[in-house]
């Protein structure tokens, strides 16, 4: 299981639901499509307007992620399911927007209401979305910064750019170890810090896709996910030692 998507509920979505499905329908209009779509579960309690948005989100996702990820083909999608709450069974914080469950290929998003208010239901549809990429990409695991990283940077997810209420990580081990431990708490200091430890992933990420391109860094995430030592990767990929990195925290 896959946390993540964390959504910030203090920062209200200005865009109406009109609004944005009159945006996701021009756009789909013209977007090239990955051949098939993902099965969407919409459970009881979300609203029909609600249920065509969260359905326009994952056509969205599909499309966008298949071309960022060209084996998220057809017969690779995951399994959709939309909650108006909290996923029933989990015990899910109420600030995670979506979960990616890699055992069978499935996302659970909840908290529908919330994310469409915010604006933040294609973003959350999206980030889960490169979670089920890069476990389709191989059984290696991924340092959580680089794929919390990469899945907040590449599904354009907002951040709470204000709070500068923790302090940041200065080492990418300090970052690593927190990621996990702040992401196992439940707490409001919890996620405190893991806003701030998600700000600092995304940077390392973004830093790296603007020295040699998108392509280029979904080949270094393939890599890694093949088995190759993160060290060993960045040297191939960019010439850098894991060291250098912590530059760009």
């Amino acid at each position: 299981m896959q946390p993540s998507a964390f959504a910030d509920f203090r920062l209200p979505g200005r865009r109406s639901f009109a609004l944005r499905l009159l945006v996701a329908t021009l756009f789909l209009s013209w977007a090239p499509t990955v051949a098939s779509t993902s099965a969407i579960i919409i459970e009881q309690g979300v609203s029909g307007t609600e249920a065509e948005l969260c359905r326009t989100a994952v056509t969205l996702a599909g499309t966008r992620m298949g071309q960022i990820f060209p084996w998220l083909h057809a017969r690779s999608l995951p399994r959709v399911r939309f909650f108006p709450s909290g996923v029933p069974g989990t015990a899910a914080s109420p600030w995670v927007g979506g979960l990616y469950h890699a055992s069978d290929h499935r996302i659970d998003i909840q908290h529908v209401p919330v994310l469409l208010r915010q604006g933040r239901l294609e973003s959350t549809v999206q980030h889960e979305f490169v979670h089920a990429a890069l476990a389709l990409a191989g059984s290696a695991r991924l340092p959580l910064w680089l794929e919390e990283g990469a899945a907040i940077y590449l599904s354009s997810q907002s951040l709470d750019e204000t709070d500068t209420s923790v302090q940041p990580a200065r080492t990418l081990r300090e970052l690593e170890n927190g990621l996990y431990t702040f992401g196992q708490s439940r707490t409001h200091v919890a996620w405190l810090h893991l806003k701030a430890y998600n700000r600092q992933a995304r940077a390392i990420v973004a830093a790296l896709i603007e020295r040699n391109g998108l392509e280029h860094f979904t080949g270094f995430l393939r890599t890694l996910k093949n088995g190759t030592h993160l060290a060993q990767a960045l040297g191939s990929w960019y010439s850098l030692a894991p060291g250098d990195l912590a530059a760009w925290l």
